[in-house]
């Protein structure tokens, strides 16, 4: 069984490797580059109402629609491209809509660059790595009679290995990285991190427990 799971990850990694490096990650519009429009409805709507007329225009569900400003009344719509023909069905199927008399030079246009994965994940470096010192510090003090490269390699590897397991497996199955994936990924390193702990700890426990057998035998 544990040589068939050790396959499993091997092959997860393999795969997942190969495909970011030819493909790279599967991003969706939040961190792409891409083009948003704001139009003035003042009045109430439905996002779904837009959606289905932004579908209509630009032929694709791969859009995000949000109400803004304070009283919810203006409408951003974000997509990868948009065209100057697309901007004027979309703003003209609105005023039919909501019988509005919006131009297209009312229109906010905004183009929106790429996000770099650096540039994502630069701000949490510093933090997880004083973090990570600092607990394999306490693990190494916490766990002394363990052999320290086993600790060391417990508390460092498995997070390192399960977040590359979760990076493949978004490569494999190119689910998209949307403004959820990071905070997954903090989870799973948390959650690796004190499965690692609960597990020298049971060690620990077991280790005392044979000691103290081995004295009260003597």
């Amino acid at each position: 069984m544990k040589r068939t799971i050790q396959a499993i990850i091997t092959f997860v990694l393999i795969a997942g490797i190969l495909i970011l490096w030819i493909m790279g990650l599967n991003v969706s519009l939040d961190y792409c580059a891409s083009k948003q429009i704001e139009i003035s409805i003042g009045k109430h709507f439905e996002v779904r109402d837009i959606k289905e007329i932004v579908r209509q225009v630009i032929g694709t569900d791969e859009v995000i629609i949000q109400k803004v400003e304070l009283y919810e009344d203006m409408v951003a719509i974000t997509a990868k491209d948009l065209s100057q023909e697309q901007i004027e069905q979309i703003n003209q199927k609105l005023n039919e809509k909501y019988g509005l008399e919006n131009k297209v030079e009312d229109i906010i246009i905004t183009e929106n660059a790429k996000i770099r994965g650096r540039d994502l994940v630069k701000p949490y470096i510093l933090p997880i790595g004083i973090t990570m010192g600092i607990t394999v510090v306490y693990a190494l003090i916490r766990f002394r009679k363990n052999k320290k490269w086993k600790v060391f390699f417990k508390v460092v590897g498995y997070p390192i290995l399960v977040e590359a397991v979760f990076l493949s497996l978004l490569g494999i199955t190119r689910l998209p990285i949307t403004r959820f994936v990071l905070p997954i990924t903090m989870a799973l390193f948390v959650v690796t991190i004190f499965l690692v702990f609960q597990r020298l700890e049971n060690e620990k426990e077991s280790k005392d427990s044979r000691e103290r057998q081995k004295v009260r035998n003597k």
